[in-house]
């Protein structure tokens, strides 16, 4: 009797040292999926600040001047990116910064960063007024509603 007492206390204590670890492991993998949540969050808000203080910065009415493929890369062209430029040289993780105009075909480029600074393994820059070729659906969200938007 005395060993089967023994064997009961043993099997209770492995049953409940199992239910704690279970209580624990799932209790840190919501902290974990909480606090990574909330660090995307805090990222994208920051980045959000950032492009918006570099579409301030833009000059609409020079923006708006640029109209030809053969203005990519002119001065003006120049003038024009230096925001999308130094948002790049501030936050290097970002690949892609530009500006677009919504069309009746669709939409279209009108300033490109990557004319300038060039990614690793990635195709050249566009030109003014190539085709977004199947926009994602946060670039057609923004062109809807004018809101800055930060895709990944």
């Amino acid at each position: 009797m005395a060993s089967w007492s023994r064997q009961r206390i043993r099997r209770e204590s492995v049953l409940l040292a199992a239910m704690i670890f279970s209580v624990a492991a799932v209790a840190l993998s919501f902290n974990y999926w909480s606090a990574t949540r909330l660090l995307r969050q805090e990222v994208r808000e920051s980045l959000r600040h950032l492009v918006s203080i570099a579409a301030r910065q833009m000059d609409p009415e020079l923006v708006a001047a640029i109209t030809r493929p053969e203005q990519t890369g002119n001065s003006d062209y120049r003038r024009a990116s230096a925001p999308l430029l130094e948002l790049r040289r501030v936050v290097p993780e970002i690949y892609y910064a530009y500006v677009f105009i919504n069309t009746p075909e669709g939409l279209r480029f009108t300033i490109d960063s990557t004319y300038y600074i060039q990614n690793q393994n990635s195709a050249s820059a566009v030109s003014v007024g190539d085709l977004y070729v199947d926009p994602s659906a946060d670039a057609l969200e923004a062109s809807r509603s004018g809101v800055i938007t930060i895709s990944s």
